[in-house]
């Protein structure tokens, strides 16, 4: 079958499902992408182990239609054509499931920049592509037998084995993991902003131990730093922290332990986030404590869009309020206008790039949604009483 064809077969995929789809050749060179998004977004371009295993089904096994799961919801689906050309499907998520975290861990595990993942049902997308299956070979394939229960049962098995194993040494060690408390005590200490009692509860010695959750030992902890960090993150955004920004943190914090070295700098970088995370609750709830729901909206509306030029308007017309009323609510209850709340969200972003990014101060003021580099200096000025250029400096020691 010519490319040209295989390619017409694509495009009516795509226009169909509007799903991704890339083609490679039998050496897993990419032919081409059928998606409008950059590559720095798709997994497949960022990740090529994530490539080898999904074409794994065809090369090892002879498989000409397959899904493979990447993690537990994740997947793709993939088809070999008579050239032994693939046509790649994903990554899709299943339109039943509901993840939104797993779609940033997903997109962070492979290295590529987070954006949602398409939804579509495994039948949906494996009955589109029997039909293609079926013009290239000339015979049915049974979109049931595709999705089996084979592998499941399976999964399930080890699955099993594995948790048979972990009590089976969890008895043989007479050592058991650490009870909840350990974990409530630093998530209240978080939430509550007390760097103090955050401190007491990572000092108390284990009663048990963690747990094994990697057969390798730095991978394993590398997991356990991942995880505290994740919990870290969702009690400080409880607390009243921004999401986006917890996520943003989160998100830089995981990367990091990724490229730990050994078992305690993977722990060490979780101790730093965790008081990172107390501050911040800390800060917040010092210039911004209230419960009131269109005060978060309004907070999380500048949030999410710091960056771009804001108008009140633009909020009021989101919340369905009037300008007058969203203004006078969001002073009365924080104290704070409207415009020098967006404006503290900017600074306090580019505070964040001045002391991890070497982005030049034009670039963190456009960055951070700031009109002029000039209007952007006097305002960090004003209100840190230095300029970004010797707040970095400061911070790299060279003064």
């Amino acid at each position: 079958m010519a490319e040209l064809s295989i390619s017409s077969y694509i495009k009516d995929l795509v226009g169909i499902l509007n799903v991704p789809v890339s083609l490679y050749n039998q050496k897993l060179c990419l032919l081409k992408h059928f998606y409008d998004f950059d590559e720095q977004y798709d997994p497949l371009s960022c990740d090529k182990e994530l490539l080898n295993i999904i074409s794994a089904n065809s090369l090892n096994k002879g498989k000409k239609l397959y899904l493979t799961k990447d993690g537990n919801v994740i997947f793709y689906a993939t088809l070999v054509c008579l050239d032994n050309s693939l046509v790649v499907v994903g990554p899709l998520i299943d339109s039943n499931e509901n993840i939104t975290e797993h779609v940033r861990f997903n997109a962070l595990k492979h290295h590529a920049k987070v954006r949602p993942i398409t939804r579509c049902s495994k039948i949906s997308i494996l009955s589109a592509l029997s039909l293609i299956y079926k013009s290239l070979y000339k015979k049915d394939i049974d979109v049931q037998d595709l999705i089996g229960t084979e592998t499941p049962t399976l999964i399930k098995k080890e699955t099993r084995q594995q948790v048979a194993n972990v009590l089976i040494r969890s008895v043989e060690n007479t050592t058991p993991h650490n009870d909840s408390s350990y974990e409530i005590k630093i998530r209240q200490a978080i939430m509550r902003g007390d760097s103090s009692a955050l401190k007491s509860a990572l000092d108390t010695p284990f009663v048990g131990k963690r747990g094994v959750i990697a057969n390798n030992n730095l991978r394993s902890q590398k997991n356990l730093a991942i995880v505290d960090i994740t919990i870290a993150s969702r009690a400080a955004i409880d607390a009243g922290v921004n999401a986006e920004l917890g996520y943003v943190i989160s998100d830089g914090y995981i990367l990091q332990v990724e490229d730990a070295k050994t078992s305690q700098e993977a722990e060490d970088l979780y101790r730093q986030c965790a008081f990172e995370f107390c501050s911040l609750v800390k800060q917040t709830k010092s210039h911004f404590n209230t419960d009131n729901k269109i005060i978060k909206q309004i907070a999380d509306f500048i949030n999410k869009n710091f960056y771009k030029k804001i108008y009140i308007k633009d909020i009021a017309k989101t919340l369905n309020f009037s300008c007058e009323y969203i203004e006078r609510m969001f002073k009365d209850k924080t104290g704070l206008t409207i415009g020098q709340y967006l404006l503290n969200v900017r600074l306090n972003q580019a505070m964040i790039l001045l002391n991890g990014s070497d982005r030049h101060i034009f670039e963190i003021a456009a960055l951070t949604g700031f009109n002029s580099q000039s209007y952007f200096i006097k305002a960090f000025k004003d209100k840190y009483k230095i300029t970004p250029k010797t707040y970095r400096e400061k911070i790299e020691g060279v003064l």
